[in-house]
């Protein structure tokens, strides 16, 4: 393996990193961001059709929640509750969802795993459409409906039956859903999710999903495909696990969470006497706390993988950090902080990525945000491949964001 700075490739790898800044970019899809319901100490469901959150707002997120709380310049909205119940619905209703963005990549160093060479890669500028979803709900009666979510950008499903019970706030799922598991971040490409646990912001899973929220307690289990978002027939008729389970405690101006998530997913077979099985498994943390103007969120996930053929077992841990303040509505100021360690087995070898940016919500289901990381990694972390890989080949980074969302 060449080690980074100690032998060049000749040729510019311009295109690599443009590929590298479209999947970064593409992947910012539109989800209830965890800051609003930390901050209100309320669930996803309360502004979101999706029990779990993200997709399509129900009538109180979109013409309450995002007229009257969220803006800089707030509207008048009519009264309506919070979240489901079971008064009368619409029959039928819409919703988009719209980010354009430009992103900016300032790396140092790229690395690939394949051929075990690296070098060093020009900036890259360039504007990109992140996402362009539309939203459909039909009711069928006041507990059941019909949600789809199709991404015209990114030719990714989300289609399920939704049956909602008034008994403690319960519901069942049945369809392609996005599993369940740790916080909903806006940006996917953070080490507790694609860089690291391999959920992606297009994994759509096929199975079934059970949810109960009596009071402050919400417990939420699935039992999918697996197979990294097989939505058509199981290929090796292996199931999958998913769940998460919270407590959220509220007092005044102060609300907290604290949780726990798991996801179990086996895969193969023994094939003629050959153990060809695997196992992915994740297990993770996370907690919420908001006092006042300034919000915290947190998650500590480890990933546990096995190949059995190819004799090969890994572990890594990964983190999420992020303080937000709110020094006045409709502005957020964030800073955050991210850590992997790709190889549990090996010191020092981690990565550390910190960041920082605004949101502003200037008007009424309109966003606009800038965000700025950079990533740190320690000295080992240069001598392994998977570092590079699981951090999507790029070290010493420095990335910029600046997009446009608008939603319906």
């Amino acid at each position: 393996m060449t080690r980074p700075g100690a032998a060049w490739r000749a040729q510019p790898r311009r295109l690599a990193l443009l590929a590298l800044a479209t999947l970064w970019a593409a992947s910012l899809p539109a989800r209830a961001l965890p800051r609003f319901a930390a901050r209100t100490g309320a669930s996803c469901d309360a502004c979101h059709v999706n029990p779990t959150g993200g997709g399509m707002r129900n009538r109180y997120g979109s013409d309450v929640y995002a007229r009257t709380v969220l803006p800089l310049w707030p509207q008048a909205a009519p009264g309506l509750p919070t979240g489901w119940s079971p008064g009368p619905h619409q029959r039928l209703a819409a919703g988009a969802d719209l980010r354009a963005g430009l992103v900016g990549i300032d790396s140092q160093v790229a690395f690939d795993p394949t051929t075990g060479t690296a070098w060093q890669v020009p900036e890259v500028l360039s504007f990109f459409l992140m996402q362009a979803d539309l939203y459909a709900t039909v009711d069928a009666n006041r507990y059941l409906a019909l949600y789809a979510d199709y991404g015209l950008a990114s030719k990714s499903v989300e289609i399920f039956g939704l049956l909602r019970a008034p008994v403690a706030d319960s519901y069942l799922k049945v369809g392609a859903f996005v599993p369940p598991y740790g916080l909903k971040l806006a940006n996917h490409r953070v080490y507790i999710r694609e860089d690291a646990l391999g959920i992606d912001a297009n994994l759509r899973e096929a199975g079934v999903e059970l949810g109960t929220h009596p009071g402050p307690l919400r417990v939420i289990g699935a039992v999918m495909n697996g197979g990294g978002g097989a939505i058509g027939l199981n290929p090796d008729y292996r199931i999958a696990l998913a769940g998460m389970a919270d407590l959220t405690v509220r007092s005044g101006s102060f609300a907290g969470t604290l949780g726990a998530s798991a996801w179990w997913e086996p895969g193969g077979a023994v094939v003629g006497g050959v153990d060809q099985t695997t196992l992915d498994r994740r297990l993770g943390a996370y907690w919420t706390l908001s006092a006042g103007r300034l919000t915290l969120l947190g998650e500590l996930d480890h990933r546990q993988t096995k190949d059995a053929a190819a004799e090969e077992e890994g572990a890594l841990l990964a983190a999420y950090h992020e303080l937000a303040v709110l020094p006045v509505q409709g502005v957020d100021l964030l800073v955050t902080y991210e850590y992997l360690d790709p190889d549990l087995t090996l010191r020092p070898n981690a990565l550390h990525r910190v960041g920082g940016g605004v949101e502003l919500f200037p008007v009424s289901h309109a966003e606009l945000t800038l965000l700025v990381r950079h990533t740190l990694a320690d000295e080992e972390a240069l001598d392994d491949p998977r570092t590079f890989y699981v951090a999507g080949a790029l070290s010493g980074m420095t990335d910029l964001s600046l997009f446009l969302h608008l939603y319906l």
